[in-house]
């Protein structure tokens, strides 16, 4: 973990050096290409291991995270250090508050903790606002969550929403099997590994909204079993990190079945599209993951049925894939598409919605924002080729209005596609 700027400074040039290696590798000359294939791939793991370092230090930072919650009392030195950085403290100036010397915080946070009393623990979780049990909760508002386990001990199985989960047909119990027993083994089996390496990555929650952490790990399980399978049936090959095919899906918000062709476009395209409703307890209208061999999956849960919420939600995701996801952050991404922009990563996807929707010149030449109607809507949407819904839901965002336009946004449209 980054504990401080020196500390990120520091890791971002050992980055640079793994990168200056990898290129020194590539380049040289091998008898056998397994031994290049296997000296990179060790490199680049301890790359993206320390981008991800880097990736929560910014996000703690920059205050897109003001709430976290771990699942073990472990879990509380790692606790301790985020609470100081996203409440905006240097170890001055939390040894300032504890009437310590600045060394004293920097050996204790290099250290873990481990030479800490249970007194002076106590002391510095009530001057960070954090929660012995494991939950900090800044004063400051609420801007997005980071939720995680750090090993599969920590879950609480009997904590899952199993009534639901077995009203849904998702869990089937096998003989002599308590519920319990069978909520096991579907999180296992629907993450494809026994250390569920793909559901217990770190997760970036954007929403005011509580959030219940057991309902969000239950529906991003059952996402991504069906992606899995949607992977295998579809045929869907590895994902390239190439835009050229969003204009072909932008294409699709005018034509009447847009939402359910989407999926084809998407998985031609490397990225499982799976429509789950929520489940009681998460607020959420998508998530953008990774399944357990790296392949880009969205889920999206129709909270909002109209198709201007749809396409925008969609493209939101897709900015976390070709943005983030890829690109080392190992973050799952969920996002309320009403809630507020705090963090870089949530205003970047949202540009990356915005400007593969409408381009931001073509935006500029439109006369629907200066004259509000539903015929300029049409005659704009016409213009830039994309569906009504588009331009008057571009419309409702800008000017934080959903009474605008309730008859072009396609409501009731989108979930229809998938009843069946």
């Amino acid at each position: 973990m980054i504990l401080s700027e020196k500390h990120r400074h520091g890791t971002l040039q050992e980055i640079q050096k793994f990168k200056d290696a990898l290129l020194t590798i590539d380049n040289a000359d091998f008898d056998e290409e397994w031994h290049r294939e296997m000296q990179m791939a060790a490199i680049q793991s301890e790359i993206e291991t320390l981008q991800e370092q880097v990736a929560e230090y910014d996000m703690l930072r920059s205050g897109g995270i003001t709430f976290a919650k771990c699942f073990s009392i472990e879990c509380l030195p790692d606790m301790l250090v985020q609470a100081r950085i996203a409440s905006g403290m240097s170890q001055t100036d939390l040894a300032s508050r504890l009437n310590l010397k600045p060394q004293q915080i920097q050996r204790y946070e290099a250290s873990n903790y481990l030479g800490a009393s249970l007194a002076r623990l106590i002391e510095i979780s009530q001057a960070l606002g954090v929660r012995v049990e494991g939950i900090y909760h800044n004063k400051l508002e609420e801007r997005g969550r980071l939720l995680s386990w750090s090993r599969p001990s920590e879950i609480s199985w009997e904590s899952f929403p199993i009534e639901e989960m077995l009203k849904r047909d998702w869990l089937v119990l096998e003989r002599d099997e308590t519920e319990v027993q069978a909520t096991k083994r579907y999180v296992e089996s629907a993450c494809e590994s026994l250390s569920l390496s793909a559901a217990l990555h770190r997760k970036k929650v954007r929403g005011d909204a509580t959030i219940d952490e057991y309902s969000l790990l239950a529906w991003q399980a059952r996402v991504l079993q069906r992606a899995n399978l949607m992977i295998q049936d579809m045929n869907i090959p590895e994902f390239v990190l190439d835009d050229r095919w969003i204009p072909s899906l932008k294409t699709l918000t005018r034509a009447a079945n847009g939402p359910r062709e989407a999926i084809k476009v998407l998985a031609e395209n490397g990225i499982a599209l799976v429509i789950e409703e929520r489940l009681e307890g998460i607020h959420v209208d998508g998530g953008a993951m990774l399944n357990v061999n790296g392949s880009p999956v969205i889920g999206l849960t129709l909270r909002y049925d109209c198709l201007d919420n749809f396409w925008y939600v969609l493209f939101h995701e897709l900015g976390h894939v070709f943005l983030h996801l890829v690109s080392g952050h190992r973050y799952d991404f969920f996002d309320d598409g009403l809630a507020s922009l705090n963090d870089d990563y949530e205003r970047e996807a949202e540009l990356f919605a915005f400007d593969n929707l409408i381009a931001p010149d073509e935006w500029a030449k439109c006369k629907s924002p200066l004259a509000l109607s539903i015929n300029t809507v049409q005659i704009d949407a016409a213009r830039l080729n994309v569906g009504p819904s588009i331009v008057a839901g571009r419309l409702r965002r800008e000017r934080e209005n959903d009474s605008l336009f309730a008859e072009l946004v396609g409501q009731d449209d989108v979930r229809i596609q998938f009843d069946s």
